[in-house]
């Protein structure tokens, strides 16, 4: 700068008038550019000749004013005091330049992440070392996008909805201070992310803002200008006043998302560049993390970085860690190093300190390397592979989720050393910022029924070595089958509405069942036998919601459960002896007419009698009756008869009652968010109170009513079976969006297994360990695995799905390592471990647990009944597992397997075509159409004859059933599966192998084929 260079000369010259001329100086530059000069003096100096006689003033006689202090006191010295020169007020940059090191308070440890140029994988790779710490460490981590000129964090974890972000808190924090108002950060300005990439762990997003071009409440105002008038008010320059923005930030942060220290992590990503809002957050940082390349344009912010955070004198208790980011080679890699140590040399002065030496960066440079993988983070190419930050490998089967679930759980060394290097530099901060944490107590049960599940055998190095000489291979093995099934115990429950199996022993936690807790995530979809009521029932048990919530660090103490409709017993078959209690559910169809209902409107109608529902189920609650709300109305008791119909048929009438719930249920709120409690608020059985035809009028408004949660601690949970969601609900507005805050009950491979061995080592665990060592000719490696698996299993018994080997290795134990029936090669039907998935998938690849439990029951029972197994010491040298193929292969097993789970699927309301289709097919139909595999033409002929069959001529369900009905119908249902050949020449229609065998179809004949690359496994 031209002025600088003439402050300088100035700033020699008085120099040199020290002691002589003057006792002091100090040299101001003003905002309009003009210099003011003042002199402390004992005598004033004469100034009408100095612009002549000095050639450092020449020509500034128009820009320079002088002032002269004549020395009295020593007071007259505090105006020099600190810097001859003062540049004055900067209109930005001031805090990068000179950062200010006030001591900032902290729920836990913060890091920011810094680049001085794009395109350095810097988001990347916050978004990547978020997942890790979650999903390997299980931190509760906290992302702030600060990056506020172009945000965009949220892509990375499929987030679509568009919320409020820091930007907006920090302008709206102001106002509601003013108002008396409280924020709700996890209602308006964060997002929970979905379990699939947080492992046991938490990830919370708070975005830069809403970018959305939405109008706001239909005025011309959009949220994203909204956003730019927040911003363009956000005062990054006055740094005292946003970092205590920030720390009431902070503090609402641990308040609201339970932040403790020692389990918690906050993130930030900065802008790039020389800016003001990277000066703010190094204050706010215990670590900070820079990103930069190797070329002439990051030298320039490498050296800036180092100036400003790297001495001695600024780090303040501040560490800063260098990355070489998008590395190409080793090559790379020792240049960036190189340039760092040579800077480091040439300016030793700036990096070294009296008592501590030479500044040390050796163990602070790290490297990102280039991987394509990374570079389709957040972007649309993602979409392809399914998500490639998903961690827990919930979909595991599509081998493209596991290729990168591997990268995450196992990263490249390079990924390795940088992740486990910044959570090296975390861990000590636990210590030094002890003083600073408020450590919440979390709530663990001390019920001897609610402590962690042991288990009395615990196989160790001494039990191992006697197994050697008392292998007992034949008793150990049946013994073990018929513990299994004995006294019909089976474990049945997840497809099952009876609650007989309802028992903490019994109740496996899924890693789904996380997203509970996500109040954004309201609609948990599954279908037939995914164990949708089951999970639903199970909230109304205290012993598991209690271990739930301690199994996902949720204080039990601060969720109340309530389920809005009951769940009554349905009859499973006519061998049935206990009593259908499916009429005591409120039929709306049968008790208000469809000229009723579209009288008022259907959306008027529904969306009141919705309100009505769960104003009235949720105050009947009796942990909710303790906090002693003054109602507005009376309550009553829901039943399908005339005196519940007329009380809804009275409050939906009634605009002040409408209105009156309304409040009541925001006082609730207020009331909730006063003692920290939430209501997880669920619904399931929705196809007995609206028929599945009507779902599109009657439950849409439930689910918009829901989606537009106006309560900060209600979260509701709609529990729907996914045909229905796929068929009736597809028109809703943003069904994208809906997907986003679903939760998946679909069952994985891993979880199948997981849930198995979890049974079996609770009823047989000593015999199936010894087994597995017999089954391994008692070789050291397979005894290691087996201490390692009893060392991996969780508190409640269960076996991480992410220990993939782990579960391999029981597989083949168990089942075998090869499904083969006998020892001819002909008979190999592959890999056990993948034969379950592919044999017992429905027709939309999807599997459920039932078919897969009714499978073994069936199988088991038929090795214990079978010859071969009764003298099994014959020939048990050749015995290599518990199960054989020859077993779990066999047709009265598979077929087994699809009859309870298609009667109980052909049961529910809207299916009970499924059932003629099922009974012409096998007894009714022509031998013709007794196969697998339909060209169109011979599907259509089918259906039709089904349709018009006279024996069915009383069935309602076929009553107005078209061919193309019928024929969607079967396909949702997973029945059949729709291929086309590759020039879509021929469509044709497949039976899953699931239903082969209950169905007693076979191979078509050749003319009827068309050629197929599918495979029997």
């Amino acid at each position: 700068m031209l002025i600088r260079n003439d402050i300088d000369k100035l700033d020699i010259l008085f120099n040199s008038w020290l002691e002589e001329k003057i006792i002091d100086y100090r040299i101001v530059l003003l905002l309009n550019s003009r210099i003011e000069i003042h002199f402390l003096v004992n005598q004033r100096v004469d100034l009408e000749n100095l612009f002549t006689e000095y050639e450092e003033l020449k020509g500034l006689e128009n820009l320079i004013t002088f002032y002269q202090i004549e020395f009295e006191d020593q007071g007259d010295k505090d105006f020099f005091q600190g810097d001859r020169i003062d540049l004055g007020l900067r209109r930005r940059l001031s805090n990068f330049i000179n950062p200010n090191d006030r001591e900032v308070k902290k729920p836990c440890p913060v890091i920011t992440f810094y680049s001085y140029k794009g395109g350095t994988g810097r988001t990347t790779s916050l978004a990547y070392f978020a997942s890790w710490l979650a999903t390997n460490h299980g931190k509760k981590v906290v992302i702030i996008d600060c990056d506020f000129e172009a945000p965009g964090l949220t892509n990375y974890f499929d987030i679509i909805e568009e919320r409020k972000g820091i930007v907006e808190y920090l302008f709206d924090i102001e106002y509601a201070k003013l108002k008396g108002d409280n924020l709700d950060i996890k209602k308006d300005y964060a997002h929970q992310v979905r379990y699939e990439y947080v492992g046991k762990g938490d990830i919370f997003i708070v975005p830069a803002g809403n970018l959305s071009t939405k109008r706001i409440n239909g005025s011309e105002r959009t949220f994203r200008s909204d956003y730019l008038e927040a911003l363009a008010r956000l005062d990054i320059t006055s740094a005292d006043h946003i970092v205590q923005q920030f720390e009431t930030f902070f503090s609402e942060l641990q308040k609201q998302l339970e932040l403790d220290y020692e389990n918690s992590v906050i993130l930030i990503d900065s802008r790039t560049g020389f800016n003001d809002t990277f000066a703010v957050l190094s204050t706010l940082s215990d670590i900070i993390i820079g990103f930069f390349g190797i070329n002439k344009q990051s030298q320039v912010g490498i050296t800036q970085f180092l100036d400003t955070f790297g001495t001695v004198e600024n780090t303040h208790n501040k560490q800063i860690l260098l990355t070489n980011s998008i590395s190409e080679n080793r090559k790379h890699e020792l240049a960036f190093k190189e340039i760092i140590s040579s800077y480091i040399s040439e300016n030793e002065e700036k990096f070294t300190d009296e008592n501590l030496g030479k500044k040390d960066f050796a163990n602070k440079i790290f490297r990102i390397p280039r991987k394509e993988f990374l570079g389709k983070l957040g972007s649309s190419l993602e979409s392809d592979d399914k998500g490639l930050l998903k961690n827990n490998g919930e979909n595991s089967k599509d081998l493209i989720n596991m290729e990168f679930y591997e990268k995450v759980q196992r990263p490249d060394s390079e990924f390795e050393d940088f992740f486990t290097g910044i959570f090296g530099k975390i861990e000590p901060l636990y210590k030094v910022h002890q003083d600073l944490s408020v450590t919440q107590e979390i709530y663990v049960p001390t019920e001897t029924a609610l402590e962690n599940i042991e288990q009395s055998f615990k196989p160790n190095e001494v039990f191992f070595e006697s197994i050697k000489y008392r292998a007992q291979k034949v008793e150990r093995r049946v013994r073990l089958l018929k513990n299994l099934v004995q006294e019909n115990n089976f474990p049945k429950a997840y497809a099952d509405s009876d609650n007989h199996n309802l028992t903490l022993n019994a109740f496996f936690f899924r890693d789904c069942l996380k997203d509970i807790f996500n109040r954004d995530k309201f609609i948990i979809i599954g279908y037939k036998g995914t164990g949708k009521t089951y999970i639903y029932q199970s909230f109304k048990n205290r012993e598991i919601t209690n271990t739930l919530c301690k199994r996902e660090r949720q204080n039990a103490n601060n969720f109340i459960f309530v389920n809005v409709i009951p769940v009554f017993y349905r009859k499973k078959n006519e061998q049935d002896d206990r009593p259908d209690e499916t009429n005591k559910y409120f039929d709306v169809n049968s008790k208000f007419s469809l000229v009723e209902i579209e009288k008022v409107g259907a959306d008027f109608f529904y969306e009141r009698f919705w309100l009505a529902y769960i104003w009235n189920q949720i105050f009947c609650e009796r942990e909710v009756a303790k906090l002693n709300i003054s109602l507005s109305n009376k309550l009553t008791s829901i039943n399908n008869d005339n005196d519940s119909a007329h009380w809804f048929r009275t409050v939906i009438a009634d605009d002040n009652t409408i209105i009156n719930f309304e409040r009541d249920l925001k006082v609730l709120d207020n009331k909730l968010k006063d003692l920290n409690k939430t209501i997880i608020l669920s619904f399931d059985q929705l196809d007995f109170i609206v028929k599945p035809e009507n779902w599109s009028i009657g439950i849409a408004p439930l689910i918009k009513y829901c989606r537009g949660n106006i309560f900060s601690k209600i979260y509701p949970k709609i529990f729907v079976r996914a045909d229905i969601y796929e068929n009736k609900l597809s028109d809703i507005t943003n069904i994208n969006e809906l997907l986003e805050k679903s939760i998946d009950l679909q069952w994985s491979k891993q979880e199948l297994f997981a849930y198995f061995f979890k049974y079996v080592f609770s009823k047989s665990k000593e015999d199936f360990f010894a087994l597995g060592y017999c089954f391994n000719d008692f070789s050291e490696q397979s005894k290691l695995k087996l201490l390692q698996i009893e060392k991996d299993l969780d508190s409640e018994g269960q076996i991480l799905v992410t220990k993939e080997d782990q579960l391999r290795f029981l597989v083949e134990i168990f089942f075998g390592k090869n499904a083969n029936r006998y020892e001819e090669q002909w008979n190999n039907y592959g890999v056990t471990y993948d034969w379950f998935y592919d044999n017992l998938k429905d027709a939309k690849n999807t599997i459920s647990i039932r078919p897969f439990l009714d499978l073994l029951k069936k199988a088991i029972e038929l090795a214990l009944t079978q010859d071969s197994l009764a003298n099994a010491h014959k020939y048990f040298y050749q015995v290599k597992q518990i199960l054989s193929a020859f077993y779990f292969t066999n047709k009265d097993a598979t077929s087994y397997a699809a009859q309870s789970y298609f009667i109980d699927l052909a049961k529910e309301k809207g299916n009970e075509p499924l059932r003629l289709f099922y009974q012409y097919i096998r007894n009714d139909g022509l031998d013709r159409f007794r196969y697998y595999e339909f060209k169109r033409e011979l599907l259509d002929e089918l259906l039709r004859r089904i349709i018009d069959f006279p024996n069915y001529n009383n069935e309602e369900s076929l009553k107005g059933k078209s061919v193309d009905d019928f024929k969607n119908l079967l396909v949702s249902n997973g029945i059949l599966k729709v291929e086309h050949t590759s020039n879509r020449q021929f469509t044709r229609y497949i039976i899953p192998f699931l239903y082969r065998s209950y169905f007693g179809v076979r191979r078509p004949n050749n003319n009827l084929r068309i050629q197929s690359s599918e495979r029997r496994t």
